[in-house]
């Protein structure tokens, strides 16, 4: 992979081939992986943990967080200056 990337780097014709991929598709695209990389962390998490109900909501509060602030980050515009990095 990091030789692909190499290549891809040192000639600008394989470079310009990956710039002209739609952001509609760059999108999607991240949707699946990182969607993926949820679900396997989730995986790894045992049974036992998603038992007890405060681990499932420290989960759900962390989840949600991150993909609020990034999904709306007007939202958070009041909370004041100190909070806003």
């Amino acid at each position: 992979m990091v030789v692909l990337l190499l290549i891809c780097g040192c000639i600008p014709k394989l470079g310009a081939l990956a710039n002209i991929i739609p952001l509609p598709v760059l999108g999607g695209a991240m949707i699946a992986m990182f969607g993926m990389v949820m679900a396997y962390g989730v995986s790894i998490l045992d049974i036992s943990i998603l038992k007890n109900q405060n681990n499932l909501l420290i989960i759900a509060v962390s989840v949600g967080l991150g993909t609020g602030i990034s999904a709306v980050p007007q939202a958070f515009k009041g909370l004041g200056e100190h909070l806003h990095g």
